[in-house]
């Protein structure tokens, strides 16, 4: 069971401004508390039918109900960016006469997270997203349909994690030296022949990666020269690049997932667009965006640690697995995100 909301009607029930959790997933505990959280959790077990628990739940939400300045100016000027999909100028709708934009960015900031023209782009994104699973299910074809797939991609531990609290993968990528079979030129990396039938073409596919900033920076920016091969990174980061970066390296630095994916599909064109697992494939995956989750699953047991998908805590279906290989110390799964 759970509750959508339109962009701006989360506001009235948080206790921070929706900003602060912008392009990030949240839980329950976090915005209202452990205590709060599990009192209701508790409250909605006891009772007997659904009905009965979405009674509870808007009891609930009226309660934490609280007045926000400005939110009708929003939600109208928000249902205005909607039914257009976004590609209206936001000057040209007409609904806001009497405010500045100044006061409109900030409001917009407060109670949706985001300024109007950032929350059209994500109108036009989605709305190209749309149209381009509408003409494959069509078999019509369109620009969009060049686009490649998005691929959420890690080793993993078989209780889900891809690191420990330090960030050090240890035993997970054990198996990309249990084998006789070259992975790359370096000569380092060696796996089994199934192993390396599967990877390999698969890093063959690759446009552009996605990977956070915490990632780049525990690597040192792969020395500026993009893993496995790949011709484009995309960095998700609200800070610049670091000092003395070579401009002339193949790396992106963007704010945002919606502003990375975009990126990414421009650079990788008709090939794959591969998604680091952690928080930003998490992010990714709860927006909607990605096709395929791979893992290559390890016979270990980490306990805790950095999770595959991240801080998401909602259910998200998937289909499969449609592939499955088995090499030493591994086995390959592949999932397609089920729409």
């Amino acid at each position: 069971m759970g509750v959508h909301f339109r962009p701006w009607g989360l506001a009235p029930f948080l206790p921070m401004p929706a900003a602060e959790l912008c392009d990030r997933p949240a839980t329950v505990e976090q915005i209202w508390g452990q205590a709060a959280s599990a009192e209701l959790r508790g409250r909605l077990a006891t009772q007997d039918e659904p009905q009965e628990m979405l009674t509870l739940l808007e009891e609930e939400l009226a309660r934490r109900l609280r007045v926000i300045d400005g939110l009708e100016l929003v939600r109208h000027l928000s249902s205005a960016v909607a039914a257009t999909g976004g590609t209206v100028p936001i000057s040209d709708l007409g609904v806001t006469p009497c405010a500045s934009s100044t006061y409109l960015a900030k409001r917009f900031k407060a109670v949706v997270g985001v300024t109007p023209k950032r929350l059209a782009r994500s109108y036009r994104f989605n709305f190209t997203r749309a149209t381009m699973r509408a003409a494959q299910h069509l078999g019509l074809q369109t620009e969009e349909e060049s686009m490649g797939k998005v691929v959420i991609n890690a080793s993993v531990s078989v209780d889900g994690f891809i690191a420990d609290e330090n960030d050090d993968p240890g035993p997970i990528f054990e198996w990309l030296v249990s084998g006789d079979v070259p992975l790359d030129d370096g000569g380092v990396l060696k796996v089994s022949q199934a192993s390396y039938d599967h990877i390999r073409p698969y890093w063959d596919e690759i446009g552009a990666t996605i990977a956070g900033r915490h990632v780049f920076d525990i690597t040192d920016g792969w020395d500026g020269k993009p893993p496995a091969g790949v011709d484009h990174v995309v960095v998700v980061t609200h800070r610049p690049e670091p000092e003395g970066w070579d401009p002339q390296a193949p790396f992106h630095f963007v704010n945002g997932i919606q502003a990375a994916m975009a990126k990414a599909q421009e650079l990788a064109g008709d090939r794959t667009v591969e998604v680091a697992a952690g928080d930003v494939g998490g992010q990714l995956l709860a927006a909607g965006l990605v096709d395929d989750v791979r893992m290559d699953v390890t016979p270990v047991v980490l306990g805790s640690g950095k999770r595959y998908f991240g801080s998401v805590d909602a259910q998200h279906l998937l289909d499969g697995p449609d592939v499955v290989v088995q090499g030493n110390r591994v086995l390959h799964l592949r999932y397609r995100v089920r729409r």
